[in-house]
């Protein structure tokens, strides 16, 4: 199984002032998403980027 992928986003305000993060994995990938968890992990400080992880699933969280 493939390690985990790590994807940066930034904070963002729309024009009606909800929040909403946005970004790009800038590299070529073909990944089958029902092998992973996705973590979304927000910015720390204000303006700060927050990261989204693609990480495998753990045979053992499959059993719950």
């Amino acid at each position: 199984m493939s390690g985990s992928l790590e994807f940066k986003l930034l904070s963002r305000i729309d024009k009606n002032g909800n929040e909403y993060l946005i970004g790009s994995p800038n590299f070529p990938a073909n990944v089958n998403l029902n092998d992973f968890t996705i973590i979304v992990f927000y910015p720390e400080e204000e303006g700060g980027k927050a990261t989204i992880i693609l990480r495998p699933k753990d045979p053992k969280e499959e059993k719950k």
